[in-house]
């Protein structure tokens, strides 16, 4: 949220005052990876035609 809300550089600082950053940063990364393919699986659990392209449409 944090680095989709207030960019890198925010969370870069904040990283700063984790005391565990090392591995954060690649985990962000990677669940930030998924957003598009979780909100594409939402549209089709949940009969959501606009989420589901939202989400597939990065994969088009």
């Amino acid at each position: 949220m944090i680095l989709s809300s207030y960019g890198e550089a925010f969370f870069d600082l904040c990283l700063n005052f984790y005391p565990h950053k090392e591995g954060t940063a690649g985990r962000v990364a990677f669940y930030r990876s998924t957003f598009a393919l979780q909100e594409a699986l939402h549209g089709i659990e949940h009969g959501g035609e606009e989420a589901f392209e939202s989400g597939i449409s990065a994969y088009r």
